[in-house]
């Protein structure tokens, strides 16, 4: 997980200072064992490393030290032992998000119903452009609407905006506003857990079947 806010990390109860240090030896010293850094979450079937706003220095000696394939490479080692791993990246275009493309196979990538959230995503798909280069795997695979408001216009020109430029690689279920999506953080647990049956929680578990439905395709 390579949130500088590390909502993620936090959201599932995974607070250990010590993991820290962990990442820095696997992003910057290539620590070759990254399921050393593995903790349990508050979900018994995910395991997840832990990051903090200390990510923001990491990323800086990471320009300066040209690590650009550090966490592929230590994610290498480990690909065979899951069925999926997930990178929760960063909302920005730094260094930490590029070492996460050049590692992935396939990008989702979610979109706010709102204005400003397409002002950064024609630098994202130039990002990904330019990374498929190096990593000849990577592809866009979805596009996920969130926080959709029905009741607002913007809301729905921004929807039709998106299906029509990336087609069918938009999932069909849109995530709405729903409070109980946003209370579930300060709860310490997902929504799945907080509420699974508001609105939020039934969006995501059907985007979920969804992702599985078109992998099996």
């Amino acid at each position: 997980i390579l949130q500088y806010s590390s909502n993620t990390t936090q959201l599932y109860w995974i607070f250990n200072q010590s993991i820290m240090m962990w990442l820095i030896c696997i992003l910057l010293f290539y620590l070759k064992k990254p399921s050393s850094i593995l903790f349990i979450s508050s979900l018994s079937f995910l395991y997840s490393p832990f990051a903090t706003i200390g990510m923001i220095p990491i990323a800086i000696v990471l320009i300066i030290k040209n690590r650009d394939k550090r966490l592929a490479e230590a994610l290498d080692a480990v690909r065979n032992e899951y069925d999926y791993i997930t990178i929760d990246c960063p909302p920005s275009l730094g260094l930490l998000t590029i070492n996460a493309l050049i590692s992935a196979d396939e990008a989702i990538i979610p979109i706010q119903s709102e204005y400003y959230a397409l002002e950064g995503l024609s630098q994202l798909l130039n990002t990904i452009k330019l990374v498929s280069r190096i990593n000849k795997k990577l592809k866009i695979s979805g596009v996920v609407l969130t926080m959709f408001d029905g009741r607002a216009l913007i809301s729905r020109q921004i929807c039709d905006e998106i299906r029509r430029f990336f087609g069918k690689k938009v999932f069909s279920t849109v995530v709405p506003r729903n409070i109980r999506v946003s209370e579930a953080p300060s709860h310490g647990v997902p929504v799945m857990l907080h509420d699974p049956k508001c609105a939020g929680a039934k969006a995501y578990l059907a985007i979920t079947e969804e992702f599985l439905q078109r992998e099996e395709e």
